[in-house]
């Protein structure tokens, strides 16, 4: 049996790109098998390709080590704004929290332009920022005057 599980679609160029992984344990909990079976038959358009392996290297889409778009690249093409409510805030300013008035500000954006916000994670003590509104392994938000591409995935190594 398989520790992992890949969900990847299928872009133009006919290359792949990595949707998702989700560990055996994970698939054994609860419901969880019926979820990926779903989200890979219903939940996402493009699902092409579903992969099995017993460990992360054999995904070569995943990373041992940090790879994306560098921060200063990052500000530069995307321009996060500033946080109205914390001039002081992390990041030059810019990031806003996950709760309070900040919050809200994000979900106002959000509700605006959900290309827009960005989230920084951390993974294990690697903080990155992800493309998208994230709810798991969140640390803070960001908004920014440029939308992320619609059709990928952008992560930002810190």
């Amino acid at each position: 049996m398989a520790n992992y599980t890949a969900v990847y679609r299928e872009r133009d160029d006919g290359d792949f790109d990595l949707m998702l992984i989700v560990s055996q344990e994970f698939l054994d909990d609860a419901n969880g098998q019926e979820w990926l079976d779903t989200y890979a038959s219903e939940g996402i358009d493009g699902v092409s390709k579903v992969v099995e392996g017993d460990d992360l290297s054999e995904f070569p889409d995943v990373w041992s080590e940090p790879q994306g778009m560098s921060f200063d690249a990052w500000e530069e093409q995307y321009k996060p704004v500033k946080n109205p409510y914390d001039p002081k805030a992390a990041h030059g300013g810019c990031m806003f929290e996950v709760h309070g008035e900040d919050y809200a500000y994000v979900v106002l954006a959000y509700s605006k332009g959900p290309g827009k916000i960005w989230t920084l994670i951390d993974t294990d003590g690697n903080q990155t920022i992800e493309s998208g509104f994230h709810i798991v392994n969140r640390m803070g938000y960001f908004i920014t005057e440029v939308d992320a591409p619609d059709d990928s995935f952008v992560s930002v190594v810190l």
